[in-house]
């Protein structure tokens, strides 16, 4: 029995010494895979998610993500044709904000907000490109572009209840938003706008609201950009460089520039980032 338990064990080793590399391999695989499934876990936890919104505020996410070229928050909130429409454009448009950014930092396109800021404070050419979104509105009061979107991580509860309506599967809800796009074309960066009333639907699926279709009714307006450019800024030089106040004035003339309370927060903005810089 001593030999034969002797053996076993001398046997046990022999094995183990030649398999050590498939043993030691298993484990490094084993551990790769188990670091894949823990960053993939991680990077879909931190991914947006409209769970613990209302109906409105996913509509107002919805275009505060073209607005800011969200293109993951977009694909996240929506889905269907039409919503992928707008998703197209703004990833075409991402592409070539991110190419003419990495040649050139004042080639970059930002929003007609922070054009506006930007064009009020520098002295040399504006070079930056325009696009977003301006004069937002939802079913008739001002709406907000500024959405705390949640992330899938931080599990919020699901809204359950809107109005008197519980929240089930296949729910539907419509919205109705009317906005101007602004975007800039060609060398002179020429400042085009587009008036836009789309209405949104959503349905409930899984705990959270989904924009499922959008019906766009899309007019294009007039814009005489050297004469607005010239007019802005006259009417910056009036007000001592004060974009706020120079928006204010020309905002009865040219309906699509951005609302009072989105510049504020834009100046804010700005001013706090200058703020944090080394000079």
């Amino acid at each position: 029995a001593y030999y034969k338990s002797k053996q076993q064990k001398v046997n046990a080793r022999r094995t183990i010494r030649r398999n050590t590399a498939l043993i030691t391999g298993a484990v490094i695989a084993g551990i790769v895979v188990t670091g894949i499934a823990f960053a993939q876990h991680r990077e879909n936890g931190s991914k947006p998610t409209s769970q613990g919104l209302t109906s409105s505020q996913t509509v107002e996410a919805f275009y505060q993500a073209i607005h800011t070229q969200d293109v993951e928050l977009l694909g996240c909130i929506s889905r269907g044709k039409a919503a992928n429409r707008y998703s197209d454009s703004v990833s075409q448009i991402y592409v070539i904000n991110k190419t003419r950014s990495a040649y050139e930092y004042m080639n970059s396109m930002v929003t007609p907000e922070s054009w506006l800021y930007y064009q009020s404070q520098e002295t040399t050419p504006e070079k930056r490109s325009i696009f977003g979104i301006t004069s937002f509105v939802l079913d008739g009061q001002s709406g907000s572009l500024q959405v705390d979107v949640p992330k899938r991580n931080m599990n919020l509860p699901p809204v359950t209840v809107e109005g008197s309506t519980a929240l089930t599967n296949g729910c539907k809800a419509v919205h109705t938003a009317d906005f101007y796009i602004i975007h800039t074309e060609g060398e002179n960066n020429d400042i085009y706008a587009e008036r836009h009333t789309d209405s949104v639907t959503l349905t409930y699926k899984s705990s959270r609201w989904i924009i499922t279709d959008i019906k766009s009714d899309v007019s294009e307006i007039p814009v005489d950009s050297g004469r607005f450019k010239s007019d802005f800024i006259a009417a910056c030089s009036e007000y001592g460089g004060d974009p706020l106040q120079a928006v204010s004035q020309l905002k009865a003339e040219y309906a699509w520039l951005p609302d009072e309370t989105v510049m504020e927060s834009e100046i804010s903005s700005q001013k706090a980032l200058r703020e944090q810089l080394p000079y």
